[in-house]
């Protein structure tokens, strides 16, 4: 997903929930992919904007997460009864991306949507976030990436405590939060739905953590003057 630009309420940048959550990943998923990508040779993609005729070269990384970006509109539009445009998109990438939405309109039948799509909030205590979608009591979180994420459980179970402090702050009720993956294989889809409890306190104070420890760095990485 591309990189929001968050603000508080002086206009000053703040962090997004998923840049706090960098210290709370297991890098043993990232480093071993990392590696095979390595070992096979890093392939580079040439891509042709439908749009614009512009051709970018990419990697196997951007291009999956391109087709994330591209999924998560294609289901964002779904949900909002809008027409996808597939012009924002390279055209083998908007290909790729019918996998994925395809296992999501597989996993949204029988199921009553109601609510908001990619919802910007920020906080004060300095740190913002965009839900994938806000129903009358549930946070859903869309993931179309590797099922490493499902193996980085404080991470994910971080996100989610994150966004649900985040919402609650906006006044939404948050009863539940869910995790919703989109096999790019198209396969079926895999469903986390996590209930307020001690495992979802403690990913909160994780989080809180992190955030007071990404503030300190900050200050430290900061140039004296001379």
């Amino acid at each position: 997903m591309p990189t929001m630009d968050y603000r508080d309420s002086n206009n000053e940048p703040i962090p997004g929930v998923t840049t706090i959550l960098q210290g709370a990943e297991d890098q043993s998923g990232l480093v071993a992919a990392a590696n095979l990508v390595g070992l096979k040779g890093t392939r580079i993609y040439h891509l042709k904007d439908r749009k614009t005729g512009a051709v970018r070269e990419i990697g196997e990384w951007s291009r999956a997460g391109d087709i994330g970006t591209c999924a998560h509109q294609m289901i964002q539009d779904h949900i909002q009864g809008t027409v996808f445009d597939p012009s924002q998109y390279p055209e083998e990438v908007v290909g790729l991306s019918h996998a994925p939405y395809g296992s999501f309109l597989a996993w949204r039948e029988g199921k009553r949507l109601e609510g908001a799509c990619e919802v910007s909030l920020t906080h004060p205590e300095g740190f913002g976030g965009t839900i994938d979608f806000i129903g009358k009591s549930e946070i859903l979180d869309w993931k179309t990436g590797s099922d490493y994420i499902w193996k980085s459980p404080a991470k994910l179970y971080g996100q989610l405590a994150a966004y649900k402090y985040l919402a609650e702050h906006h006044g939404y009720a948050v009863d539940r939060v869910t995790v919703v993956r989109f096999p790019k294989e198209g396969t079926q889809a895999e469903e986390l739905t996590i209930e307020p409890g001690p495992k979802l306190d403690a990913a909160l104070e994780m989080f809180l953590s992190l955030l007071k420890a990404w503030k300190a760095r900050k200050i430290i990485n900061q140039k004296d003057k001379k």
